[in-house]
């Protein structure tokens, strides 16, 4: 047995390519229940129902982008430093949450 130090190897343009390709149809798959999804409750739900239901995804369309800032990116990218991050994700986090609540409150109908 040689002294010789197991180097895993490096990803693969065809291991990339595949990740590209699963991630592009995850993404294509979900608009697609998306728009099905929402054409079936144009169809069961009255004009005004749907508008409330519109209304709401709106807002929460919102606070979905207030939240996904990219904090969790960085601690899949940093994994092998993640202790040094854990606190400033955690502050980062509750910081995303108290804004997005706040800003869900204020455009919520009365």
């Amino acid at each position: 047995m040689s002294a010789e130090t197991f180097v895993p190897p490096r990803p693969s343009l065809r291991a990339a390519a595949n990740g590209v390709v699963f991630l592009a149809g995850q993404g294509l798959a979900s608009r697609a229940i998306l728009f099905f999804s929402q054409i079936a409750l144009g169809w069961l739900l009255s004009p005004d129902d749907f508008g409330l239901i519109a209304l709401a995804s709106i807002v929460t369309q919102l606070a979905w982008t207030l939240i996904g800032f990219g904090a969790d990116s960085v601690l899949q990218q940093r994994s092998r430093t993640m202790a040094m991050w854990e606190s400033t994700a955690f502050a980062v986090g509750l910081g995303q949450g108290i804004v997005a609540l706040v800003v869900m409150a204020v455009a919520a109908p009365l």
